[in-house]
């Protein structure tokens, strides 16, 4: 049984919606990080862990694919899924929580969830679409079976309530979508975002956790080294974007001129590219 123990997104997120909606779902890639966690690898990332009599889920992924997901989680094991947990509050991770999450008990972020509630719909009611039903503050404690299961918030990264899984027992972290593993990041400025920050805890956490596997959001499982080269693209990011905005360039022009070819392993996609990070750390740099 899994119980409580302790408790101490823009245009390009429609986008991506409206990209995922008009295809049909892709086949999905299971990834197997230790005999009893697995990663699910879809438009975002959803983790499976298995416990004696039961399965805490991370992330849910996006609305259109849930069917499929909660079918392949299945597969993966018949045990009940009793505890889902939610990253963050973006439609590819959590739009998915009311059918794979469905009887299970659903917990994130307090700031998680506030975003979320704003997101419903008018007329939509929390419960239909999942919203998460528990929150933390700063930390929280899972039991999973014999597991503990580590919930660590460590202040605004992606989002303002981003959820970092430490899984101790299989030496692994779920971080979500504060790691995007081969393609430039979606930085939720709206919601708080804060790319220093974002940069610091990965330190932080590698300093904590570093031979860890590291599950991101996006993309295939890595290692503590790769999610800190992340940390590495992020922190130059934010410099290059510092001097064009001391530089007095207007946030067109530093989308024009800043280059950040010494990451050729970041590709961008049909629908996040480097140059939106630069223009949405200028954002951030400048929001009163």
């Amino acid at each position: 049984m899994i119980a409580r123990i302790a408790s101490c997104c823009g245009l390009v997120i429609a986008g991506l919606a409206l990209t995922v909606s008009a295809q049909e779902p892709a086949p999905l890639k299971v990834e197997t990080v230790t005999p009893r966690l697995h990663c699910i690898v879809t438009m975002g990332n959803v983790t499976v862990f298995e416990g004696q009599d039961a399965l805490l889920v991370v992330d849910s992924g996006q609305p259109d694919a849930a069917v499929q997901l909660a079918a392949k989680v299945r597969e993966i094991s018949s045990k009940p899924v009793r505890t889902l947990v939610n990253t963050h509050y973006h439609f590819d991770h959590m739009g998915g929580n009311a059918v794979v999450g469905r009887g299970a008990t659903i917990v994130a972020h307090e700031a998680c969830r506030q975003a979320a509630l704003k997101a419903l719909k008018p007329g939509q009611k929390p419960e239909e679409v999942g919203v998460p039903q528990e929150t933390y503050k700063d930390a929280l404690e899972l039991r999973v079976g014999q597991d503990v299961v580590k919930l660590l918030y460590l202040g605004p990264g992606h989002t303002s309530g981003d959820t970092v899984v430490v899984f101790e027992s299989e030496k692994a972290l779920v971080v979500g979508d504060l790691f995007f593993s081969g393609l430039p990041p979606y930085i939720d400025v709206k919601d708080g975002a804060d790319t220093a920050n974002w940069a610091a805890l990965i330190a932080e956490l590698a300093a904590r956790y570093p031979d860890f596997k590291v599950i991101p959001g996006h993309g295939s499982v890595s290692d503590m080294k790769g999610w800190q080269r992340f940390a590495q693209y992020l922190t130059a990011l934010r410099a290059k974007v510092v001097a064009a905005i001391q530089a007095g360039q207007s946030r067109e022009a530093a989308q024009a001129s800043v280059r950040l070819d010494e990451f050729p392993e970041v590709q961008d996609t049909s629908f996040l590219k480097k140059s939106d990070n630069v223009g949405w750390v200028y954002d951030e740099l400048t929001r009163q």
